[in-house]
């Protein structure tokens, strides 16, 4: 269970109301702006630490493009772990991966997100660690949004460890 006062920090940080379109297409009168909660270091840091507190047994702890690098970064520095970091596209230069760091062919990979409503982009990113031979062993976020995350994540064989969840 989260500390209540984390909890209360990330939701007095970052929820806000209003209409907004998650990445989803829905459309919510609620939004967790996860730049507003990382950008706290106390809060980030109290997040992370919560995070790696919680990690499952991995070889690597993989962020997902955009925001769950920082929080992945955190979390491989109070675990001990090694960083992945991994791109919705792979770039167009240099080395042009699409899996920044370490081979992580036969490695165990936890996925960081920040907010989860559908759980899409955790199954496109587990998709490409698998087909670089990675096996993701679970996802964790920071906030569950209450949709349909979950059941996703469940039907993809995708262990999921929110570290707080909010109904919609």
């Amino acid at each position: 269970m989260i500390d209540p006062d984390l909890q209360a920090r990330i939701l007095a940080l970052g929820h806000i109301k209003g209409r907004f379109t998650l990445r989803s297409g829905a459309v919510a009168d609620s939004y967790y702006d996860k730049y507003r909660f990382m950008a706290d270091p106390a809060t980030l840091r109290d997040i992370c630490q919560a995070m790696a507190d919680r990690l499952p047994d991995c070889d690597f702890v993989a962020g997902i493009e955009v925001g769950g690098i920082p929080l992945a970064t955190g979390v491989s520095l109070a675990s001990g772990r090694p960083l992945l970091i991994v791109r919705k596209a792979a770039k167009t230069y240099g080395t042009e991966r699409l899996i920044e760091g370490a081979d992580p062919a036969g490695a165990r990979v936890v996925l960081i997100e920040d907010v989860v409503t559908t759980g899409g982009q955790i199954v496109l990113s587990a998709e490409e660690l698998s087909k670089a031979g990675a096996n993701v062993v679970a996802a964790m976020c920071v906030v569950d949004r209450g949709g349909s995350g979950r059941q996703t994540l469940a039907s993809h064989n995708i262990d999921y460890l929110p570290l707080m969840s909010v109904q919609p």
